[in-house]
């Protein structure tokens, strides 16, 4: 009983307190609103009687601004009528420029002088001054002022501006040169530069502290009839018009005007960079609050000429301030209707508190009514979401008819609408050959109500294409009747990306083999450079020993020939596996055509004729000739290939162009030459088909068969001609044959004549070479070569008893030689070693095979250089001479 009657307590009070915020809070709202309005609006209109007074102010200052422009613009306008009259005439006597001039001084008080000054140049001075001497009928000198301020004849410099003609109380003197002060020379130069009135003000001279007046002089520039219109630089000066006023007599009058309203006046001189930051037109007020002082100030500009003054005008006595009404009268019929607006809401709140008492239980059942009606709109929107926003297609398919379809099937079916598939037949749209397992499906789902695995097949949009897709069929019972949910997604792009998939994953298979083939390639050609060596010194040895006329001299120069064929066959190895970078050179395509004509012939069937067409005249190209005789092997292989019936003809064409036209052929863009070579090779077999075109330069693309080819050739092809910066193109008619286009670029060096031998260098001065290689046959062919050309050599085939050597003696070798490949140290390995020891000493490294990485590695750690095997040993000495050299400097 006790809980619940503190319950019942409990509601009583917060019942109470929420009938009386309902009962009083409308009227405490109206009150607070009303005594807001009542700020709101006193503020409003102190604001208005501000603005009212801004407004007076700024159109006061306004019209003051503008009638001081106005007298300026008269006076400039003096001096443009004065400039008209030097025009007018080629001879102004000085009796007409007084009476033109004395008009303009009577009419404005503040007008000093107006005045003109002839520009003379230095080599013109003497003659001006007689000249004016008889057109003034009395002597006329060129002036400065003295020290004591008295009149001297001026002093020599390159130009002068006198004053020729001046009033007669002008306190300047006849022939007075203005250019004497800097401010003055600055404003007639920028009046003669740009043909326009230019504008200096200066303090008065010899003027007391206490005088503020300012003399404004405006220079107008006058040159030779018939060269106003000319350029600047061809404009002849004849002189200046001159106009001379104080500023502060030009604006006394208003100036008074001003200090009687209680306003006070500025001029103020502003920098030309300070003048958008300085003047500005309008009114600024400051207040310290509504009904307190108030400050007005106004800036504007003044033009004259080419500057421009700040005018600063100030209310300095508020006899500007608005009068507005009390503040307190305002506030007190406020506060008046805020309480009465407070007791009208009061009113108005008892009687909707009685009103809302009855309506409360039916808003109660309207609310609870609502909220079911919501959830099932929600539930509905969810479903309705779900299945338009799936990205599959949904069909509901009752007896094997569709009764629902979703927005992706309206697409997948490649329907305009609904209406297209509802009401139809399901099995209208399976493909034929998978209708039956598709009724078999169905049937079993109808018997058990089980839920079938999804299900592959092929449908059958409305324009009759075919969609692969995979299928999922869920029963259930509505009305006692099976319906399907049958979800239907599109895999077409799953196929092909699985399509895709197994084609990388088997040509990565085919790159891995070639990777490996590359790989034993180099291992190969590391080995057999090895034995080349050995086979190179010994023979050279041989032919030594050997007397001239010999018999045996003639077989030691064919072994020593086929080991330079040998060398090349390694060369081809080393680019194959691309483990030696292939240098590019001036080459003789002739040469190399008839290589490949030699290489080929014994290959190609009885009835292939190889047909080579090399001009005399042809350039010689830039190129390494192991990757272009692969190029040229590669295309002529794949034309015989394409002659089913083994008969036809190959023809290797070469003719030499422009760079331009070579670009127009291949569009391609080929930079790096001013002529390119033109290799064509072209076959009568049955060419290529259009649809595959291409596509036949792109890796492991290939119609041969699986054990016809890989797919690579005219890849290789097209890289080799890529990386000779040169462009390939392939042109055909299916069965009339295929031309591929090679273009590469034309040296201008002259290609090396093939097998040019180098000179015998000089001999050693027992200069002592440590040699490192880990073949013993090696070791002792260099041991026996070097000392037959005057070195000591000491070799050994451990890396580590000759870096024990070395830190026995660091100072008994001049050069070190070693292999680079070696087993437990390599010989970059043995190189960093031996530089921590002996960083003078000259390391060269050999090697069967020379990588990218071991030249940068080398190159890094300082070592003289990275050489070739077969190279080496037949020019070993010169070498050693060579790097010996080196390391001793010039003159040594």
């Amino acid at each position: 009983m006790s809980g619940a009657l503190t319950d019942e307590l409990t509601d009583a009070v917060h019942g109470g307190w929420r009938t009386a915020g309902s009962r009083f809070g409308p009227a405490l709202v109206v009150l607070l609103a009303c005594i807001g309005t009542t700020l709101l609006l006193t503020w409003l209109y102190s604001d208005a009687q501000t603005a009212r007074a801004r407004e007076q102010f700024a159109a006061w200052c306004e019209e003051r601004q503008q009638l001081i422009n106005r007298n300026l613009d008269s006076r400039i306008e003096g001096l443009y009528g004065l400039r008209a009259l030097f025009d007018s005439s080629e001879y102004v006597s000085p009796d007409e420029f007084e009476r033109y001039t004395s008009d303009a001084i009577t009419r404005h008080r503040d007008v000093r002088s107006l005045g003109y000054l002839r520009y003379v140049a230095d080599e013109q001075r003497d003659a001006f001054e007689q000249q004016y001497s008889r057109l003034l009928g009395k002597e006329f000198r060129i002036l400065d002022l003295g020290p004591d301020g008295k009149p001297i004849p001026a002093a020599r410099r390159p130009h002068y501006a006198p004053l020729v003609y001046g009033q007669i109380r002008d306190s300047v003197p006849i022939g007075l040169d203005s250019r004497t002060v800097p401010a003055l020379v600055d404003a007639m130069d920028a009046a003669a530069r740009n043909d326009l009135a230019s504008v200096v003000i200066l303090r008065a001279p010899h003027a007391a502290p206490e005088q503020t007046q300012r003399f404004v002089q405006v220079y107008l520039p006058i040159f030779s009839r018939g060269t106003r219109r000319a350029p600047a630089d061809q404009r002849i000066l004849e002189g200046f018009v001159r106009l001379r006023f104080v500023l502060e007599e030009l604006t006394e009058g208003i100036t008074d005007q001003a200090r009687t309203a209680g306003i006070e006046m500025r001029v103020v001189e502003v920098g030309r960079e300070d003048l958008a930051a300085d003047i500005g037109e309008g009114a600024v007020v400051s207040e310290s609050s509504w009904f307190g002082p108030m400050r007005l100030e106004w800036r504007g500009g003044i033009a004259i000429a080419d500057r421009m003054l700040s005018l600063q005008l100030l209310a300095i006595d508020g006899r500007t301030e608005p009068e507005l009404l009390p503040a307190w009268a305002l506030l007190l019929a406020g506060l008046a209707l805020s309480l009465a607006g407070s007791l009208a809401a009061y009113s108005l709140s008892r009687s909707r508190l009685r009103t809302e008492a009855m309506s409360r239980n039916l808003q109660a059942e309207m609310r609870e009514r609502q909220r079911s009606e919501q959830r099932t709109a929600q539930s509905e929107e969810r479903y309705r979401s779900l299945v338009e926003n799936s990205p599959d297609a949904i069909l509901m398919v009752r007896e094997n008819v569709v009764t629902f379809v979703n927005r992706p099937a309206i697409e997948l079916f490649g329907a305009a609408s609904a209406e297209e598939l509802v009401g139809r037949d399901v099995l209208d749209r399976v493909h034929p050959q998978d209708r039956a397992i598709f009724q078999k499906r169905f049937e079993r789902m109808q018997q058990e109500g089980v839920v079938l695995p999804p299900l592959e097949e092929r449908l059958l949009r409305l324009d009759g294409t075919t969609v692969h897709v995979e299928v999922r069929s869920v029963p259930f019972i509505i009305d006692g009747v099976m319906v399907l949910h049958v979800t239907i997604r599109d895999i077409t792009a799953r196929q092909q990306a699985e399509r895709e998939r197994i084609g990388l994953e088997a040509a990565l298979r085919q790159a891995q083999r070639l990777e490996a083939i590359g790989t034993l390639t180099g291992g190969i050609a590391h080995d057999f450079n090895n034995i080349l060596s050995s086979i190179v010194g010994n023979i050279r040895l041989v032919m030594e020993d050997l007397p001239v006329g010999h018999p045996a001299r003639q077989s030691a120069h064919e072994i020593r020939n086929a080991t330079s064929r040998a060398r090349d066959l390694v060369k081809r190895l080393m680019t194959f596996s691309r483990q030696q970078e292939a240098p590019q050179s001036p080459l003789d395509l002739a040469p190399l055509i008839d290589e490949v004509q030699q290489l080929l012939r014994p290959a190609l069937p009885a009835g292939v004729v190889l047909r080579p067409v090399v001009p005399p005249d042809t350039p010689p190209v830039i190129g390494d000739a192991t990757q272009l005789h692969q190029v040229l092997v590669n295309l002529c292989t794949n034309a015989w290939q394409a002659m089913p019936l083994g008969r036809g003809e190959i023809q290797i064409l070469v003719r030499t162009m422009t760079a331009a036209k070579a670009r127009r052929e291949s569009r391609a863009t080929l930079q790096g030459a001013a002529r390119y070579v033109c290799i064509e090779v072209r076959d009568n077999g049955s060419g290529i088909p259009r649809e595959v075109i291409d596509r036949i330069f792109d890796p492991f693309f290939t119609t041969k068969g699986p054990s016809e080819g890989s797919g690579l050739g005219l890849a290789v092809v097209h890289g080799i001609v890529q990386s000779h910066q040169g462009a390939i193109v392939a042109k055909s008619e299916p069965g009339s044959g295929s031309s591929f286009f090679v273009y590469l670029r034309v040296s201008e060096r002259a290609a090396r004549p093939k097998g040019v031998p180098v000179g015998d260098g000089p001999r050693g001065a027992n200069q002592h070479v440590l040699y490192i290689d880990d073949e013993e046959s090696l070791v002792l062919l260099v041991t026996r070569i070097l000392e037959r050309n005057g070195y000591r050599c000491s070799a050994t085939t451990d890396p580590r008893q000759a870096l024990a050597w070395i830190d026995q003696n660091p100072q008994a070798y001049d050069l070190v030689l070693t292999d680079l490949n070696m087993p437990g140290m390599s010989g970059i390995d043995v190189a960093r070693a031996i530089l921590a020891r002996c960083p003078t000493l000259p390391v060269v490294i050999t090697t069967g095979y020379v990588r990218a990485a071991d030249v940068a590695a080398t190159r890094d750690l300082g070592i003289r250089d990275l050489i070739l095997k077969p190279d080496t040993i037949d020019e070993l000495a010169n070498l050693v001479a060579r790097f010996l050299q080196e390391s001793a400097g010039p003159g040594s």
